[in-house]
């Protein structure tokens, strides 16, 4: 059996997702990349092989017409999407006979009917599951990690050693991850402690507040660069006060990684961690609606309390040793991806033996309605190719 998965393929969260699928249903299928994005990673050793075919650019994600050629010449048998917000390519896909599915993540109270143009679909944490149960081919499939990548090595560290991996959000003035709310709350923190912030933005391209809030606490370590696998093991408590997340990767990692873990009370965080048992989880302060409308609202955390969490661990380390041991534990016990993934390829299997492949026409006008209204502007498209063409002139 042939499946392709169409995905970003970088070094971030839609590319380590679909690495993740790719490594189970490689098992027993044949697993082949459409990679929408991420260019740039052609040749690398980690993100390039035989089995990757680099799309070309387009201004609406994916070239419909380049998909579907490319989709037949590999005799696929399931399209996979991941992250799939223009509906063109999928409708042709599946007008072409193709077994369509999605994996589930980025979604609006407008986009949820369109999700009935897959076969079938693929949730991995119980709030995505509660959003679309209403589907009849809906799995749910707990997610999870590389429980022996990521795993406890034997250190100590004198001070007690927080740790926030940042990833590209030091640009970013949305601070999904909370990276800017947790660095506030630290320099409220006293006592003999450390926190290390990894980014893979450099400090000085980061925004001004990142870098006054760092420069002026010494207990503050920067670091910048891709760091795989992430070095958990250089902290003892993982510090995510995320505002909203799809899954929240790094969450199991920092786990399985034997650290304790402070982030928000709110899912899909607070489905990993446990309050008191293997981290601890901060309250709620406000809910914020997106400006793009997606389904779930952000959750910022109450500044003190996430103060008060870490303070915790400084002044009792004798709980905060339990958490990690606790930590591992509940990673082995419910976050080993390879057991929780196990059956996804008979599910690819079971999907593509009774896959319906007409398309029902209420839900086709739905979703090309929703990419009229998301269409870029024909300024913008001449932008891009304004752009792609200097791109390629000056070989950059």
């Amino acid at each position: 059996m042939n499946i392709g998965i169409v995905t970003t393929w970088f070094p971030a969260g839609g590319g380590y997702v679909s690495k993740a699928y790719k490594e189970v249903l490689s098992k027993a299928h044949n697993v082949f990349i459409y990679a929408r994005g991420g260019q740039n990673m052609a040749g690398d050793s980690v993100w390039d092989d035989k089995s990757v075919s680099w799309a070309p650019y387009h201004t609406n994600g994916v070239n419909t017409s380049h998909l579907i050629k490319w989709a037949k010449h590999n005799n696929i048998d399931v399209l996979f999407f991941n992250e799939q917000r223009y509906w063109k390519p999928v409708i042709e896909a599946k007008k072409a006979g193709f077994c369509i599915g999605s994996y589930i993540d980025y979604y609006t109270q407008e986009t949820v009917p369109a999700f009935g143009l897959y076969n079938f679909l693929i949730c991995n944490t119980k709030r995505h599951y509660s959003v679309f149960n209403w589907h009849k081919n809906v799995h749910y499939i707990p997610w999870g990690t590389d429980v022996n990548k990521f795993a406890p090595i034997k250190t100590h560290n004198k001070k007690v050693t927080f740790i926030i991996s940042a990833g590209w959000q030091g640009k970013y003035s949305l601070d999904r991850r909370g990276t800017l709310l947790a660095i506030k709350a630290f320099n409220n923190v006293e006592g003999d402690c450390k926190l290390i912030v990894y980014s893979q933005v450099k400090f000085n391209d980061c925004l001004p507040e990142w870098q006054g809030l760092i420069s002026v606490d010494k207990r503050i370590e920067f670091k910048y660069g891709t760091f795989d696998p992430f070095p958990y093991n250089e902290g003892d408590v993982y510090l995510y006060p995320s505002r909203l997340d799809g899954i929240g990767l790094t969450l199991p990692e920092a786990l399985a990684s034997g650290l304790a873990a402070i982030t928000t009370n709110n899912p899909p965080m607070n489905e990993f961690v446990l309050d008191g048992y293997n981290g601890k989880l901060v309250n709620v302060e406000k809910y914020l609606g997106r400006r793009d409308g997606y389904y779930w609202a952000e959750s910022i955390c109450n500044s003190e309390s996430l103060t008060n969490a870490m303070q915790f661990y400084i002044k009792d380390k004798n709980v905060l040793l339990e958490h990690k041991v606790n930590a591992r534990t509940s990673a082995l016990n419910f976050l080993d991806w390879r057991v929780n993934a196990k059956d996804l390829p008979m599910i690819f299997e079971n999907e593509l033996k009774i896959y319906n492949k007409g398309i029902d026409k209420n839900i086709e006008n739905i979703a090309l309605g929703l990419d009229k209204a998301m269409s870029p502007s024909i300024i913008y498209k001449f932008k891009s190719a304004f752009y792609s063409l200097y791109r390629y002139f000056i070989k950059i």
